[in-house]
C-alpha cells in the first residue's frame, strides 16, 4: 500500500480573488507507516487533506493510491483509505442511531453484515454494544468520535486520515483516545496520515512528521528530529509554543 501526492495544487477563488491554498505539495504514505501533517489553520493542511481523499479538485498535480488516481477512483480503491474527520458532530446524522451509523459503509459497498459484526466493531474502539440503539446526542462526544473511528474501521482500509482526530476532546479523553488509535496501529498494522495543529499529538502517534506553511511542506523528517533540532523557522516557531 502506498498514498502518494506528486506536486499536488489546490486554488479557490475567494471575494474575486485567486486562492492558493496548496502548491506543489509532494509526499508519500506506506504500509504501517504512521505520518503527522502539522501546521496552524490557513497553512493549507485541510485542503490537502480533502485532496488526498479525491474529494477536492486539483489545479495541478496528482494523488495516486497503489498507482491508481484518487480522483474518480472506484470505490474498491476509496474503501482502502478511509477518513475521519475532525467536526464529530457534524460527521454523524443526529436521525441515525449508532446500528444505521455503523451499518452505512456496508450497505454503500455490498458488504454482507449483522449484528455481530456491529457489535465487534464498537468492541474495537471499547465501547459497549449497548449503545447501537442510542442517537448521537445521547452520547458524549468521546463516545461520538469512537464511532467515528468505528465507522471508518468498518471496511478494514489500510490507511487512515485522520483531521484533527482529538481536538474536540477534554484532555482526559484525548489521552484515551491516543492510546486506542496506537493500540490499533499494534493490532492492525494501519497507516496513519495525521492531520493536526498539535505537536504533542504528533509526537505520541507519529514516526515521520511534514511541516506546512502558507500551501508548501517546509521540512519533513523524524519526529524525534523535527521536535529536538528545528531547521525552518516556522518549525522553530511550532516547537518553541510547545
Amino acid at each position: 500500500m502506498t498514498l502518494s501526492a506528486t506536486d499536488v495544487k489546490v486554488r479557490y477563488r475567494s471575494a474575486g480573488r485567486v486562492v492558493d491554498a496548496v502548491r506543489g505539495v509532494s509526499l508519500q504514505v506506506d504500509r504501517g507507516e504512521r505520518v503527522g501533517l502539522i501546521g496552524e489553520s490557513g497553512s493549507g493542511k485541510s485542503s490537502l487533506a480533502r485532496a488526498l481523499l479525491g474529494l477536492e479538485p486539483l489545479a495541478g498535480g496528482v494523488v495516486q493510491f497503489d498507482g491508481q488516481p484518487m480522483h474518480g477512483a472506484p470505490r474498491a480503491l476509496r474503501r482502502r483509505f478511509q477518513p475521519v474527520f475532525q467536526d464529530v458532530g457534524a460527521a454523524l446524522d443526529p436521525r441515525q442511531r449508532i446500528r444505521d451509523v455503523l451499518a452505512e459503509p456496508f450497505e454503500i459497498h455490498g458488504v454482507r453484515f449483522d449484528d455481530e459484526t456491529l457489535e465487534a466493531l464498537l468492541a474495537q474502539v471499547q465501547l459497549s454494544a449497548e449503545l447501537l440503539e442510542r442517537l448521537p446526542r445521547e452520547l458524549s462526544v468521546g463516545q461520538r468520535q469512537r464511532v467515528n473511528l468505528a465507522r471508518a474501521l468498518a471496511l478494514e482500509p489500510e490507511l487512515l486520515l485522520l483531521d484533527e482526530p482529538v481536538s474536540a476532546l477534554d484532555v482526559s479523553v484525548q489521552a484515551q483516545v491516543i492510546n486506542l488509535l496506537q493500540e490499533l496501529v499494534r493490532s492492525r498494522n494501519l497507516a496513519f496520515l495525521v492531520i493536526t495543529h498539535d505537536l504533542d499529538v504528533v509526537a505520541h502517534l507519529c514516526e515521520r512528521v511534514l511541516v506546512m506553511f502558507e500551501g508548501q511542506l517546509v521540512e519533513a523528517g523524524p519526529v524525534a528530529q523535527i521536535l529536538e533540532r528545528p531547521a525552518h523557522p516556522y518549525t522553530q516557531q511550532l516547537v518553541g509554543a510547545r
